[in-house]
Formats: C-alpha cells, structure tokens, sequence
C-alpha cells in the first residue's frame, strides 16, 4: 500500500473497484477515466444483462469508431 494515500483516498479508491466490479460501464469508466458516452452506456448495460443471462443473444450494428469492439473485447476476454 502506499503510505502517501489518505484514508479518505483509499476509501474513494475500494468505491471504485466495487462499482467497477458490479457494472461494465463503471468498469469502463474505472479503467480508461472516461465517462462512456450515452451510446456506449447503452451496449454496457446490455451486456451487463448479457453476463447477467437476462439477455441470450446480442447482436450490436453501430458505424464505425463509436466504441463497440472496445466495450465487446473487454467484456469477451
């Protein structure tokens, strides 16, 4: 641990690993710093449903470089 961190700190930093750990869109935001926009917001949650087996199948069409092979290559590794 590093001894430069105040408690207040450590306490923000354990939040942030739980909620990244509960959802992939905080895990997102958690590991690039980034929000993810609506659009991407939207894929998280439903491959959150995905990993969840609320959701069976999931075929995601969106145009190009708005983000769907990070969020699916993350989730699918």
């Amino acid at each position: 641990m590093n001894d430069d961190l105040t408690l207040d700190e450590l306490l923000a930093e354990l939040v942030s690993r739980e909620e990244a750990i509960s959802s992939f869109a905080k895990y997102v935001e958690y590991v690039s710093g980034l929000t993810p926009p609506p659009h991407l917001k939207l894929v998280c949650d439903k491959l959150d449903a995905v990993a969840r087996g609320e959701i069976r199948r999931l075929m995601i069409s969106m145009p190009p470089g708005h983000g769907k092979s990070f969020a699916n290559d993350s989730v699918s590794s």
